[in-house]
């Protein structure tokens, strides 16, 4: 699934990534939206790890009302770390389901996507996950982004383009020898 646009007002955003660079781009055009003001963005903004945190700073933390601002972020990495029964999975769920609309609740899943071959796909979060079944049947209060790495075919279009977004000119040839030394790793080429 790439991103809908339908789906701009939903209230959790569920990124699965490889690609660490456009990861940390999406999640800063999120934090910056809240306001202008840095100091408010630090009062809206909470990071956490799901295998730290305990059940109710989540909640609470997540359900907090917003401080001088439309929404509040709350980015949780690792959010299926201690989720490990149908129980907790189902716990989980009705967490989601009570989803304030004033946050924008962020859960990052890093996995590893194969573009060919016998595996093919998403190797944790394919389509059969409880997460993602999950997310289908929510609509539009949920939100599943892909953020794959480009391919090594894709690459040197990529490269080029992220030169040009930064005002820079780069040749096809480069833009192909550059690939042929750092692979699809964005973080190294960016």
């Amino acid at each position: 699934m790439s991103e809908n646009p339908d789906k701009v007002n939903s209230v959790i955003h569920i990124l699965q990534s490889q690609d660490t660079l456009a990861l940390e781009r999406k999640l800063r055009e999120w934090v910056t939206g809240i306001s202008g003001d840095p100091g408010t963005i630090e009062m809206n903004l909470s990071r956490l790890d799901g295998f730290g945190t305990s059940e109710d700073l989540l909640r609470t933390t997540a359900y907090s009302m917003p401080f001088l601002a439309d929404h509040r972020v709350v980015i949780l990495n690792r959010p299926l770390a201690r989720i490990s029964s149908d129980a907790s999975k189902e716990k989980f769920i009705r967490f989601l389901e009570g989803m304030p609309d004033s946050t924008l609740f962020v859960l990052v899943l890093e996995d590893e996507y194969i573009p060919w071959g016998k595996r093919k796909g998403w190797q944790e979060f394919n389509d059969k996950h409880w997460l993602r079944q999950w997310a289908k049947k929510a609509d539009s209060r949920a939100e599943w982004i892909e953020l794959r790495l480009p391919d090594d075919r894709e690459m040197p279009a990529w490269i080029k383009a992220e030169v040009e977004k930064q005002g820079g000119i780069f040749s096809q040839a480069a833009a192909v020898e550059l690939a042929n030394h750092t692979g699809n790793n964005t973080l190294t080429v960016a």
